[in-house]
């Protein structure tokens, strides 16, 4: 069982390494912070200003106001910590984002589910979700689920129209109108039910869980981008005649982890089998990663090897007002769908 955990404690590691710049000493503080919170810091000045920036200028986008939403937020957040999570409010991602809430297992790890709010049907409903699903893995950490709700309102057959490339190929929950439609309210609340068996009394079990369901949602980005065949990236890969590569048989591994970390009650649970399943998962997830790099930055495609370039694409417009309401900018393969990078600008 030690090496077990010491087999979790490193992929806890790999799991706390953020892209933000500067770990987790940022997290904990409020965003209304005064500044003098920041100057014992031991950071470059620049680093300071950014870290100041970035925190008041998440707060400021993020604020709600409507009572209501307030509410939502509040009731969300007072769910996870009953379910064991740390909930933690306006959750800063990918350097200049924000998240309007996480539920996430410790300080350590990434947050396992993620929750964008807003009031009525704005656009930001579109970019908060390109946020988080449209920017590189090794960017912006993807959680297991998503929750994108609007409270008091319903998106526009155009607006719906922009989300259903995330809505199909991701796991993102959308609710709409649900301070007009109390049906839907408890549909969310008992979604949100299947994660009260998540934490648990041992620091083991919330590990492999934790890992597990971290490491299937970098598989499914994966999948997502790249498909059942064997990608470009992995094709001078040696590997044994009587084997296969791990990619071709990376589904079954993360429907067996899946499956495990509901089973699982008690340490005694955890076998031999568990331990080399999720090893082969997160072992792949940082050979894509790897890999991926590497060719990202001499502009080749990991699927098929092309060149990388940029395509637009117009959100809205109608027969009463044909003018688009933003335009979204992807950097992408000329010769195949795989994507790089979404960016929306309003118009």
């Amino acid at each position: 069982m030690s090496v077990f955990c010491v087999c979790l404690e490193r992929a806890s590691e790999r799991g706390s390494r953020r892209e933000f710049g500067f770990g987790d000493a940022h997290a904990s503080v409020p965003p209304v912070a005064p500044l003098r919170k920041f100057i014992y810091i031991n950071f470059d000045t620049n680093i300071i200003k950014n870290i100041i920036l970035t925190v008041h200028l998440g707060y400021a986008m993020g604020r709600h106001t409507d009572p209501f939403t307030l509410e939502l937020i509040e009731w969300l957040q007072r769910k996870g910590e009953n379910f064991g999570f740390m909930s933690e409010t306006e959750f800063p991602i990918g350097g200049n984002y924000f998240i309007d809430l996480v539920w996430r297992f410790d300080n350590n790890l990434d947050p396992i589910v993620t929750f964008e709010i807003e009031t009525r049907n704005t656009n930001t409903v579109f970019k908060n979700t390109c946020k988080i699903f449209a920017s590189r893995q090794s960017v912006v950490k993807r959680p297991y689920q998503h929750f994108s709700i609007v409270c008091k309102s319903r998106l526009s057959d155009g607006q719906i129209e922009g989300l259903h490339f995330f809505l199909d190929h991701y796991n993102i929950s959308l609710y709409q109108n649900i301070f007009n439609e109390p049906e839907l309210m408890k549909k969310l609340e008992n979604e949100l039910n299947e994660y009260d068996f998540m934490k648990h009394d041992s620091e083991l079990i919330n590990s492999f869980r934790s890992n597990g369901l971290l490491g299937i949602s970098d598989i499914d980005y994966a999948l997502h981008q790249y498909g059942n065949e064997l990608p470009f990236m992995f094709e001078s890969d040696i590997v044994r005649r009587e084997e296969t590569h791990p990619y071709k048989d990376i589904r079954k591994t993360t429907y067996y982890v899946r499956n495990r970390i509901r089973k699982i009650k008690k340490e005694n649970d955890l076998n031999k089998k568990d331990l080399e399943s999720l090893l082969k998962i997160i072992r792949l997830s940082e050979n894509i990663n790897a890999k991926e790099n590497i060719l990202l930055n001499n502009g080749i495609c990991p699927k098929c090897g092309g060149n990388l370039t940029q395509k637009q694409i117009y959100h809205g417009g109608s027969e009463l007002n044909p003018e688009p309401y933003a335009i979204t900018y992807i950097d992408g393969c000329e010769d195949c769908d795989f994507e790089l990078n979404r960016e929306t600008i309003d118009i």
